[in-house]
Order: structure tokens, then C-alpha cells, then sequence
């Protein structure tokens, strides 16, 4: 019997291969930590050994951050082939450490003010506690004292600084600016010496204090008004009154002076006049008279008497000042001749009237090479007597010529 047989290979045996999760074992990082609140990554979790590629990691179970402490969750690491480990982790999780608040020095967030227009008594303390303007808004334990007290016995604007402590020891310097005393305590006034003033001239304070140096709108008066109608001296009260209310009194001297006061007329010497002859009023002047000045006689010379005879003159001044002057006049005899020549003596002005043509020389007058005018005393008895006797003078020259020709014709 034939027998067919089929030989046949064994069949192949197919290798089996271990899932992955056999071959590796994931851990998570020792000391994980987290914050509070924070996400943790599960990339993050394990220790950085190598796995496989397309290896995907995500929460099986999630950590819980929200709590501080300790806490656990679990980590599935899914393989290429599909395996999977889980991987048990533990995490601290931590509160975020707390971070010290960075507080300003009040002195950097206050700005302490002295009080305006600080004013003090003179020799008087300044308590610290009142200089300050917002000292109420300063913080509670605020303590000021002074760095650099005011010095308050001296009169005027003092300077002084003032330390402002807080509660935090944190400071403040402040500069205080105080005004010691009154106005009157500042200031002395002292009054002008040697004013003088013209006759019915105006008075004003400004002629004995320099009142510039005074604050402004400080008021200057006198206690009553200067009577400049008579010229000597006067004195008055001179009331300065501060802007603060305060005020100082200074006695002060004026001299009202008249043109009669500056100018003394000087009379010429060894004064002569011819008996019975004029005067000239600008014959008895050494020097000239001021501007206007008026020449009158009050008593006349008597020039019908030989020898010294005295007369008085009044000279009135632009001003209304007089001068009262004597005048001695030595009246002496004169020849025939002399007498003549008197007779034919021109006239000057009246009396009273004005001194004209005068020039300044050194402060008085001087005259200006005028016409002289000349003043002619009232003609006495003697004077009317002249017509006949001249008369017969010229009879007598004639005579004497007729006689002299006729001689030299013989």
C-alpha cells in the first residue's frame, strides 16, 4: 500500500515581547515642592530618567495646592506599546514666604510748617510747641524742641531751627524765622541836628530822618506846625508811628533864618560929606545888597552941621527881614569952589526906592557898574541962598576977564 506523506516544517513560534512598563521604573523627583495655589506640571514630576519616546504623562490622581502641607497625588505614565505605570508622588506644598513691607520714614511723607508771621517780646522764651502751624496733624508722639533756639534778646528778624522727632525716630529740621520785639524796639530813630530852614518856608519830616530806612507805610507828624513867620530857633515833637502800632517820639530843632540873618551890610569907612551937599545912598555900601533889596532913611543926616552927625537906615529884604543901621557922616566945610561944583550935583531917587543892578558874588551882591542913583537930603535954608551968591560970583569972573583984556591993550 503506498502511503503518501506529507512532510511538513514545524510552524514558527512567534516571540513574545514584555509590555514596556516591565522594562522601566518612573520615580518622582525627592523634595518636591510647590506653592500654594500654584499648577504643578506632571512633566515636572519625575527625575529625569530617560523613557521611551511618545511617552505621554498626565494626573491620575492630581496633587492638591490649595492646602499647605504635605500632600500626595498619583502620576500615569502611558507607554508606546500601551503599558502603563503609575507613579506615586509626594509634594510639599508651600506657602509663599511673606515679604516685608518696605515703610517710608514719616519724615518723607510729612511736611511740618512754622505759623506765619511769628512774632515774639523782646527777652520773651518761644515755646516749641506753638511754632509749628499743623502740629495737630503730625503723627501721635510727635516730639519738637530746638536744634538752634532764637535768640530773643536781640530786637528784629531772629532765625532759629527746630527738630521735629516721630514716633518712628525718623526727623525733621525746620527753620524758623521770628521777629523779636516791636518796630519801635527795632528801630532809633535819631533827628537831624543843624536844620535850617527860610524864612515862611515848609517844614517836612524828611529834613531830619532819612525815612527811607523806615518800613513801608510808616507815618511821620509833628506834634504841631513849625511857625517859620519869625526867624530863631524852634523845636517840636516829631511822632514816628511803625505799621504795627508802635512808635517813637524824637525832639527835633529847626533855625528859620531870614535874608537879614545871612547878609550883613557893610558900611563904608571914615564916611565924608561936604556941609550941605547930597548923600548917595550907594555911597555908604562897601559891598552891594542882595537882589530887591529897599533903602530907605529913617533919620536923616543932618549935613547943615559940621562935624560927625548920625543918621539911621532901614534896608528891607525880598524875605520882609530888615536890617536897622546907624550911619555917622562926617560933615565938614567947603571952599567956594566946592560949593559950585554941589550945586550942579545930580539928583538920585527918592527914598524907598529899590537897589537895583546887583550880581551874586559868593552868596550877597555887588554893584553891576550901573547908573548910580543917588539920594538927596531935604535942602535947608542955607541952600537957598546959593542962586545969589553964584550970581554974583559969576559977576565978579566976568569982571576979572573984562579987567584983564582991558589991560592988555594998553
Amino acid at each position: 500500500v503506498k502511503v503518501t506523506v506529507e512532510v511538513v516544517e514545524p510552524p514558527k513560534e512567534t516571540p513574545v515581547t514584555k509590555p514596556v512598563s516591565e522594562s522601566v521604573d518612573p520615580q518622582a523627583k525627592e523634595n518636591l515642592q510647590v506653592g500654594l495655589g500654584e499648577t504643578l506640571e506632571p512633566t515636572k514630576v519625575l527625575d529625569g530618567k530617560t523613557l521611551p519616546t511618545g511617552t505621554r504623562l498626565s494626573w491620575k490622581t492630581p496633587v492638591d495646592t490649595t492646602k499647605a502641607g504635605h500632600q500626595t497625588g498619583e502620576l500615569e505614565v502611558t507607554y508606546p506599546d500601551g503599558s502603563k505605570d503609575v507613579v506615586k508622588v509626594t509634594v510639599e506644598v508651600v506657602e509663599p514666604p511673606k515679604e516685608t513691607p518696605v515703610t517710608k520714614p514719616v519724615s518723607e511723607s510729612v511736611d511740618p510748617q512754622v505759623k506765619e508771621k511769628m512774632q515774639v517780646g523782646l527777652g520773651e522764651m518761644l515755646d516749641p510747641a506753638k511754632v509749628l502751624a499743623d502740629k495737630g496733624s503730625l503723627p501721635t508722639g510727635t516730639q519738637v524742641s530746638w536744634k538752634t533756639p532764637v535768640d530773643t534778646t536781640k530786637a528784629g528778624y531772629q532765625a532759629g531751627e527746630l527738630e521735629v522727632t516721630y514716633p518712628d525716630g525718623s526727623k525733621d529740621l525746620v527753620k524758623v524765622l521770628v521777629k523779636v520785639g516791636t518796630d519801635a524796639d527795632m528801630y532809633t530813630p535819631v533827628g537831624k541836628l543843624g536844620v535850617m530852614v527860610s524864612l515862611n518856608a515848609k517844614v517836612a519830616p524828611q529834613q531830619f530822618l532819612d525815612t527811607d530806612r523806615f518800613p513801608k507805610d510808616t507815618q511821620f507828624t509833628f506834634e504841631k506846625d513849625f511857625d517859620t513867620t519869625n526867624s530863631g530857633e524852634q523845636k517840636n515833637m516829631l511822632k514816628v508811628v511803625y505799621p504795627d502800632g508802635s512808635y517813637d517820639e524824637v525832639v527835633v530843632s529847626v533855625k528859620v533864618y531870614s535874608e537879614a540873618d545871612l547878609f550883613t551890610p557893610k558900611m563904608r569907612a571914615a564916611l565924608k560929606v561936604t556941609k550941605g551937599t547930597s548923600l548917595a545912598l550907594d555911597d555908604l555900601f562897601d559891598e552891594g545888597l542882595p537882589t530887591d533889596a529897599q533903602v530907605k532913611w529913617l533919620v536923616l543926616v543932618d549935613k547943615n552941621k559940621v562935624g560927625a552927625q548920625t543918621g539911621k537906615l532901614e534896608v528891607s529884604y525880598r524875605d520882609g527881614s530888615k536890617d536897622m543901621l546907624n550911619v555917622v557922616v562926617d560933615v565938614v566945610e567947603a571952599d567956594q569952589a566946592q560949593r559950585l561944583t554941589d550945586v550942579f550935583h545930580v539928583n538920585g531917587p527918592k527914598e524907598g526906592s529899590t537897589v537895583n543892578n546887583w550880581k551874586k558874588v559868593t552868596g550877597k551882591q555887588h554893584t553891576a557898574g550901573a547908573k548910580k542913583h543917588k539920594e538927596v537930603l531935604p535942602q535947608t535954608g542955607e541952600h537957598e541962598h546959593e542962586s545969589p551968591t553964584l550970581l554974583g560970583m559969576m559977576l565978579l569972573m566976568l569982571l576979572g576977564t573984562f579987567k584983564f583984556g582991558y589991560k592988555k591993550k594998553h
